[in-house]
């Protein structure tokens, strides 16, 4: 399902790719993501305004709430710290070895990624 700010945000991409990036190049392409991205934030903020939304500056420690989100998410994030670590140390190591060991360790990573993903998605 597509709301107004995801089309709007395509709808920039899009523009970036084809009228910024043949001036641009890659630059002009980066420039439709900025652009994406502020006009998603400047579709969001009307909604948000209505629903009684308040900005404040923070991260709202003081609420337990915030807290608890904190204590649920720091386990999940340590995983995927060791995750990208152990990538990394395999990658520097795979590098001192014979010709394809790397590209074999880089693509047996996101090989082994990408059946993560599938069973996460099937299981639910």
């Amino acid at each position: 399902m597509f709301t107004q700010s995801k089309i709007s945000t395509f709808a920039v991409l899009i523009t970036g790719v084809l009228f910024l990036s043949p001036r641009m190049g890659i630059f002009g392409l980066a420039w439709g993501v900025v652009l994406g991205a502020c006009l998603h934030l400047v579709v969001q903020i009307p909604g948000l305004l209505s629903l009684g939304g308040r900005f404040f500056r923070g991260f709202g420690l003081g609420i337990p709430e915030v807290r608890q989100v904190g204590r649920l998410m720091a386990p999940r994030l340590l995983g995927q710290a060791v995750v990208q670590v152990n990538f990394l140390v395999s990658t520097i190591l795979a590098s001192g070895m014979p010709e394809g060991s790397l590209a074999a360790i880089t693509f047996l990573t996101s090989q082994w990624m990408l059946n993560r993903v599938n069973f996460r998605r099937q299981s639910r």
